[in-house]
């Protein structure tokens, strides 16, 4: 069965409403929104990106990386290039300087 019409509105709402929590540094709300979306379909990568980026502020950094890694890994393009930038942004903090290399170079398109 599909997502129906008003599950994907209800569902980009949500995004957008975490997002703006994340600008505003409400990270808390941020989670909750995202965690409060049951059916997700093809939104799926993108609710890892906004959670790893969530995760990321929250200090939590091996749970980001798990987020942003996954995002990565089952995204088609644009979104898995978002995702491994996020994640070379993330790594550096995380203290892998090579991982953050490898993470934008796939986000670059030079590497699979």
């Amino acid at each position: 069965m599909s997502i129906e019409a008003k599950q994907l509105v209800r569902i980009a709402k949500r995004l957008v409403a975490a997002t703006g929590y994340l600008e505003l540094g409400m990270i808390q709300h941020a989670l909750d929104q995202l965690d409060s979306l049951t059916s997700r379909g093809f939104f799926e990568a993108e609710i890892k990106i906004l959670r790893g980026e969530a995760l990321r502020q929250q200090n939590r950094y091996a749970s980001a990386a798990t987020a942003l890694k996954l995002s990565a890994r089952e995204a088609s393009s644009p979104h898995s290039k978002a995702a491994w930038l996020a994640l070379s942004v993330h790594c550096p903090s995380n203290g892998s300087r090579q991982r953050a290399a490898r993470s934008l170079a796939r986000a670059r398109g030079d590497q699979k």
